[in-house]
Order: C-alpha cells, then structure tokens, then sequence
C-alpha cells in the first residue's frame, strides 16, 4: 500500500519485530484539529487490550498464595453483587465462562454509546461505579460454563485485585507490571486529564467530520480496559513476561494454554490464541471501543512482534491477518 493511500485511509502506528529487527510506520494525526503528528512514543487507548495486565496481576496473587483459580466471589462480597451468584469462580472470570449477564455484551450489542444513556460516562473512574450496569440483571443459568467474551468479569477482577491489595488497580498495575517491565508510557489515564502525547480517538460519521471519543467511552478505564500505552512499551511487556521477570514458567504456560473458546476462537487465560502450526504459533491481546481499535500477536518461540494501533477505529484485524499469512506462506 502506498504511504499517501495508507496516510488517507489509516490513523495509527505498526510496528513489526522479526529477528530482533524492528519496522515501524506511523500515519496520520494523534491530533487532527492540530495537525499534530503520531511519533514511536505516542501513547494510544487499547480497550479491552488491558484484560492481559488484570490477568497478569490476578496470576501474580495466586503465585503469592493471595488467592487461587478455585477462589470464589463470595470470598470478598457476601450477597453484595445482588443478582450474581457468589459461587463464581476467579477460574470462570478469568476465562469468560462466568455466565454473569454483562454491561456491554458484545456478542448482541454493537453501539458502547448507549451504555451513557443509564449513567454519564464522565462518572466512570473506577471499577465499582460501572458494577451499578451489570449487578440488578436478571442472571440466565444456561450461560454459565459457555465462552461468552464478558467485560463485567474483569471488572470484578480488577476489583478483587483492589480488595486483596487495598489499593487502586491501576496502582497496583503500575507497581507489579508496569515499572517492573519499563513500560513507562503505560497507564490509565483520565479523558479529561490525558498526558502529552497522547492520541485522540476519533469516530467515523458517514459524510462527516469525525468527532473525538470523549463522551463515548469510560472517563478513566477499569479491569475491562481503557489503558494507556505505547507499541515500545507492548514490545517490553511481551519480552519481559516471557523471560519469567513477573511470573514463573508455570503460570506463563497456564495462561497460553487454551481454557475456553470455539471453533473460530481460542482462549486461555486473560490471553487470546492463534490456531497453532508446529513453528508459527502466535498468542494475541486486541481491543476495540469507539475511537479505538488495536492488536498485538506475540510468537513465544522467535520472539516476533506485531502490533497495530489505530485511534481512527481503523481494521488493524485485517492487517494481523495479512502478517499472519505472510509469516505461514514463508514457512
């Protein structure tokens, strides 16, 4: 794809790493009022790409003996969460096999807009004030044991982190994840309060300006995602998570391995997986809201990267497509 064509249609950064070699382009505006231009620092938005750094703190508990897969809810909340049943276990949150009737169910659900209608989205800046949108639905029995992608779980996640730690998760993140891994760019930030160098996320309008994303999507993210980070700073976190830095082997290989899923989709552990072939095997973390769509696969064998981030709600799922034939064809 030329770059002129490729600077009109994308709004983001790709970064590729094979052999320790990196390429890295960068299109369109992280402002685009401003005409201010994305460089290899500017941090991005990755939705639900935040479950793997929950899932990692969850795992660094168990291994700390703070909790197990086993744990159930109502180990910290009684008959606090209402209508959900208190024999849930970390196990079925972790792996989206809870049955807990969500706040935003993806499967059924396509505008995150109108969540804002029940409640302002500038008054979510922490886990518990989203629980107010899943907690009173009526639970469907039938649901629970299936894979069913489910943001509410980790909300309790990162809540539950919250409760063993006594502090904010994303403090918690900061201090067990992220300085550990030198991901200085990364963090949950506020859309009122952003950092410099951060990307603005816009939404597509069909024959319109595109507007930015501040009252679609959380004010401040919580366990379901909503962080902050940069491509250098994912390129970190899979390498230092794979030289055992935060969590042993065994529970590296836990996670990576599939838990939960479907023919089309296999799940392990906070952590999706590619169908593997006997050399290509690729895990991957993505997220998509409004303003915001990003991939990273991770080949745990040759240490390949590569991650795509938009804040134009681009398709960066064709992109990962596209690498992922590649790499197979040049086997």
């Amino acid at each position: 794809m030329e770059n002129e064509k490729k600077e009109n249609e994308f709004s983001g950064i790709i970064l590729k790493r094979e052999k320790q070699q990196f390429q890295i382009e960068m299109y369109g505006h992280r402002d685009k009022s401003n005409q201010l231009a994305i460089h290899i620092d500017t941090k991005f938005g990755t939705a639900s790409m935040g479950k793997i750094f929950v899932a990692v703190a969850i795992m660094k508990l168990i291994e700390q003996k703070k909790l197990s897969l086993e744990t159930t809810l109502n180990n910290f909340y009684g008959t606090s969460l209402k209508e959900i049943d208190g024999d849930i276990t970390i196990y079925e949150l972790l792996t989206h096999t809870s049955g807990i009737q969500d706040y935003f169910d993806e499967s059924i659900e396509a505008d995150y807009e109108q969540l804002w209608q029940k409640i302002p989205n500038y008054s979510i800046r922490k886990n518990s004030d989203i629980m107010p949108l899943f907690i009173d639905k009526k639970q469907d029995s039938k649901r629970r044991g299936e894979f069913i992608y489910n943001n509410a779980g980790y909300v309790l996640l990162a809540d539950i982190i919250e409760k063993i730690t006594n502090c904010h998760f994303d403090q918690v993140l900061k201090d067990m994840v992220f300085d550990k891994l030198h991901m200085s760019n990364t963090g949950y930030f506020e859309l009122d309060n952003l950092p410099a160098n951060t990307a603005i996320g816009y939404i597509k309008e069909q024959g319109e300006n595109p507007r930015s994303n501040i009252y679609s999507i959380d004010c401040k993210g919580t366990g379901a995602g909503g962080c902050y980070t940069t491509v250098m700073d994912i390129c970190n976190f899979w390498d230092g998570l794979f030289s055992y830095e935060i969590l042993s082997e065994k529970s590296i290989s836990e996670m990576i391995k599939k838990h939960a899923g479907n023919e089309k989709e296999q799940y392990g552990l906070g952590i999706w997986l590619v169908n593997p072939t006997k050399k290509h095997t690729h895990i991957y973390i993505e997220g998509c809201d409004p303003g915001v769509s990003c991939i990273s696969l991770f080949n745990p064998l040759e240490k390949d990267i590569f991650t795509v981030f938009s804040n134009y709600e681009d398709n960066v799922w064709d992109l990962a497509r596209n690498y992922l034939a590649d790499k197979k064809n040049n086997v």
